[in-house]
């Protein structure tokens, strides 16, 4: 693949990305993702998530949070 369509791939795959998550679809958000991966950075400690299933309860609980505290949409 060339610069052109990689540049292309990355950003299909954001807008999938985004879409997803304002949408609540968990499915296509979280099937994103390759498994196991570690998440951290920002001076939090990493966490491993070992399985998709792993991932979607943390998925779906950050969500909650995010909503319960005014959240609404993502750009």
């Amino acid at each position: 693949m060339d610069e052109a369509g990689r540049i292309a791939a990355h950003k299909a795959l954001h807008e999938t990305y985004i879409d997803a998550w304002n949408r609540l679809d968990f499915d296509t958000y979280c099937g994103l993702f390759d498994f196991p991966m570690i998440v951290g950075g920002a001076g939090r400690a990493p966490q491993v998530f070992a399985d998709l299933a792993a991932w979607r309860a943390q998925t779906e609980m950050n969500l909650a949070a995010l909503t319960a505290s005014g959240w609404a949409r993502s750009d």
